[in-house]
């Protein structure tokens, strides 16, 4: 079967493309391995300001007790806790999910085998 030169000319990959390939590949994996350093930088700070802010706000509540007796509650960041995306609150029950699921989930099983 004959082709002609212009069809297989098409299909051909130039040196040069390569190279601008590689080049592009390398420049992509250094920016996410920057991004990827920037987040965890980023989540770092996160929870050094939440636990200064928490020691803040109960040493504020601890003054306030002492110098002029009025008790009130200490505001306090917390973490949010990672969810897993697949998981639909609407679809919550407390029915028991039994203990396979239950282990795979982490919560605490108690049978008694």
């Amino acid at each position: 079967m004959w082709i002609p030169q212009a069809v297989f000319q098409l299909f051909r990959i130039s040196e040069d493309t390569v190279t601008s390939l590689r080049e592009e590949n390398a420049a992509l994996r250094a920016e996410q391995r920057l991004l990827a350093d920037q987040i965890t930088n980023l989540k770092i700070t996160a929870d050094w300001l939440r636990i200064q802010h928490n020691q803040i706000s109960f040493e504020r509540t601890a003054l306030l007790n002492k110098v002029y007796g009025i008790n009130t509650p200490a505001p306090e960041l917390t973490k949010q806790p990672i969810v897993d995306p697949s998981w639909d609150p609407k679809q919550f029950s407390f029915d028991d999910v039994g203990e396979e699921l239950a282990k795979k989930l982490g919560l605490p099983t108690y049978s008694t085998q």
